[in-house]
């Protein structure tokens, strides 16, 4: 028999082969063997908002002007991604030593967040899109702020604590 496929890549089917729906399932699973997507195992919501931040971003990164893209926008990508590996940082370590984690990806929020400013001043990023990151990036120190506090306030609860008296 004659070969099907002009692509060497691909097996060769013959008419014995394409007789029977399983063969066609098998020589198929065969050229294109399917990959299945990495786990999504971030418990942390935090974590889901700042990568959902990231990718807006990187759309929008991608369709700036050269001068700012190279600058400003490479600048505002290194500090997403810090951003993303300090709250992971903070997320797997001691509980004593989360708090300058979480205050550091604070400060690098709060210098995206005016970075992207000089980008929407100087009309390199459009205001739609200025907007739709911005709301993203609020959401996000609020929720930095919410586990700062959490952290920072001792626990009063504690049966070990005596209430104080007036």
């Amino acid at each position: 028999n004659s070969c099907t496929s002009s692509l060497l890549f691909l097996p060769t089917r013959n008419s014995f082969h394409a007789s029977s729906k399983f063969s066609m399932l098998i020589i198929s699973a065969y050229v294109c063997p399917q990959i299945a997507p990495p786990p999504r195992n971030f418990t942390l919501p935090l974590l889901h908002k700042l990568k959902a931040a990231y990718i807006t971003w990187f759309a929008f990164y991608t369709e700036l002007p050269k001068p700012h893209r190279y600058t400003l926008g490479l600048r505002i990508d290194d500090l997403l991604v810090e951003a993303i590996e300090t709250v992971a940082l903070a997320k797997f370590s001691k509980p004593e030593t989360k708090l300058p984690f979480i205050i550091q990806a604070i400060s690098k929020l709060d210098l995206i967040s005016l970075l992207l400013t000089i980008l929407w001043e100087t009309k390199s990023l459009e205001q739609p899109r200025y907007i739709e990151l911005s709301k993203k990036l609020d959401e996000v120190g609020k929720m930095l702020g919410g586990w700062k506090n959490h952290i920072a306030t001792p626990k009063t609860n504690s049966p070990d604590v005596a209430p104080e008296e007036s």
